[in-house]
């Protein structure tokens, strides 16, 4: 995994490198999810990713993130909590067409001592649609994620 981390980190600082014109604002993003794995149990839970928004002058906008988060399942009584590697691109402002896509890879850790790797894909329009898949256990979950980006200047 240590490995991985540094590999995305690199692999951040060559896009940014080779384009002079290129601005960087970095961001926190709370949200609030609520949803479903595959087995039909509800969740609901919290996170928060941090990350930096890229743009150059394509009409793309990059931006990797860390994302950290807790999920609760009511009925089992189970808290699931995550850390996630993630990327997404989106459209520029000035750009029409095009919707925003991003993916993660990450770890899943619950009360009862298991962690598992987790992939995850999503997009939003005007709130995150999120599936994330558990590699070990084989389960899925998708959810909605109203989020809410807060933008900082440098």
């Amino acid at each position: 995994m240590k490995k991985l981390i540094f590999i995305i980190i690199f692999g951040i600082g060559l896009c940014g490198e080779h384009n002079v014109r290129a601005e960087t604002k970095p961001y926190i993003s709370p949200g609030l999810q609520i949803g479903f794995n595959s087995n039909k149990e509800f969740f609901y839970g919290f996170q928060l990713s941090a990350g930096i928004l890229h743009s150059s002058t394509s009409n793309i906008i990059y931006s990797p993130s860390i994302c950290f988060g807790l999920k609760e399942y009511p009925k089992s009584t189970l808290r699931e909590g995550y850390i996630d590697l993630q990327m997404m691109a989106l459209p520029n402002g000035d750009h029409d067409g095009g919707f925003p896509i991003g993916f993660g890879i990450g770890m899943n850790h619950n009360d009862e001592g298991q962690s598992n790797m987790r992939i995850k894909g999503y997009t939003w329009i005007m709130f995150c649609i999120t599936l994330d898949y558990d590699i070990k256990s084989k389960l899925s979950n998708t959810s909605f994620i109203p989020v809410f980006p807060i933008a900082a200047m440098m």
